[in-house]
């Protein structure tokens, strides 16, 4: 049995789902209904979702983590098994205090032990939820993905961070079993050395736990900001364009010539578009994964802002926004 409820929590969208069943299987012919504990009818659990743990103005973080439950006795709380999290240490941590509510109050003994599994997701952010493609599975095609991070967050020693922000990013490959670290490769380093050896040092306590040896690999992408005492991290202030404005802050739009027809591709839609060019190809997802789209989101990605300044560029490295695509044709090939 599974029941599936969301809820909007301070500025945060949570979506859970809670899926009930005992460990003790009954036999193939009983068919004879659960009993409340093992439908979790009876479950006792706050009435407010947690809240998203803020860390001053801008703050966009989002996570997911998926928990199971298990409930041994009617007044104690659940015993608590990280399945996959991506969510950082305080976010965590909200999640801990808000299972720890949890009761099962009609637990009979023949119950015996009754488990659940539930998912928090964190997005603290305007920008509209992509629509899944074809080939996903809720939340955000991450439903098989057992990632787990490092429970603490990363201890960064300020004192060798340099004079500027330092971005990183890099691959994790997961080859092994569940209890193998990732290979971590490093992309993109505009960084000192020790804020480098600080990130791959953590994300090698990286785990997937629920892999079994001889799976395919699989490769995570990660992006990492350290910050130096007293650099105030910078974002974008707006987090959706339309596409019209978004181009007028490019570097040069006309460059390749292009027309598109946007209602051959399933319009309006939104993409969002994660700067790190020129160092990295820039990222531009929209969920669906149109074939139709695709030249228009590659030359999408092949766009960059148009900065001010190498610093500039630097201290906006990785931010992200919404792009809202239109109706309607647009033609930027060159006028004779």
């Amino acid at each position: 049995m599974t029941r599936h409820l969301f809820a909007r929590a301070s500025g945060a969208l949570l979506s859970w789902a809670i899926a009930g069943g005992a460990m003790a299987a009954a036999g193939a012919t009983d068919v004879s209904p659960p009993s409340p504990a093992r439908s979790l009818s009876c479950l006792q659990r706050p009435e407010e979702p947690p809240k998203f743990p803020e860390r001053g103005n801008y703050d966009r973080t989002s996570g997911f983590a998926r928990v199971k439950l298990r409930f041994v006795a009617p007044d104690r709380p659940p015993e608590v098994q990280l399945l996959t999290n991506s969510l950082r240490e305080d976010m965590l941590d909200v999640v801990t205090r808000h299972v720890d509510r949890y009761r099962l109050p009609c637990l009979q003994p023949t119950d015996g032990t009754v488990s659940a599994v539930q998912e928090f997701e964190f997005s603290n952010t305007q920008k509209a939820p992509l629509p899944l493609g074809p080939d996903d599975t809720t939340p955000r095609g991450r439903l098989d993905l057992c990632y787990t991070r490092p429970k603490q967050d990363m201890i960064f020693n300020v004192m060798n961070a340099g004079r500027e922000v330092n971005n990183i990013v890099i691959t994790m490959t997961f080859a092994g079993d569940g209890e193998q670290p990732p290979e971590v490769k490093v992309l993109h380093a505009e960084a000192v050395p020790f804020a480098v050896d600080t990130v791959v040092e953590w994300a090698r306590l990286s785990r997937m736990s629920c892999r079994k040896a001889g799976e395919p690999p699989v490769v995570l992408q990660q992006m990492f900001r350290l910050y130096p005492p007293g650099r105030a991290r910078k974002v974008l202030k707006v987090e959706q364009l339309d596409l019209v404005d978004f181009l007028a802050m490019t570097e040069n739009p006309h460059a390749e010539d292009v027309r598109f027809d946007f209602d051959t591709m399933a319009c309006p839609f939104n993409v969002n578009y994660t700067m790190y060019g020129p160092s990295l190809p820039n990222e531009v997802t929209d969920g669906e994964k149109k074939p139709d789209r695709a030249i228009f989101i590659d030359w999408l990605a092949r766009q960059h802002l148009k900065f001010s300044s190498p610093k500039q560029a630097r201290a906006l490295f990785g931010e992200d926004l919404q792009i809202r695509v239109p109706c309607g044709r647009l033609d930027l090939r060159a006028k004779t």
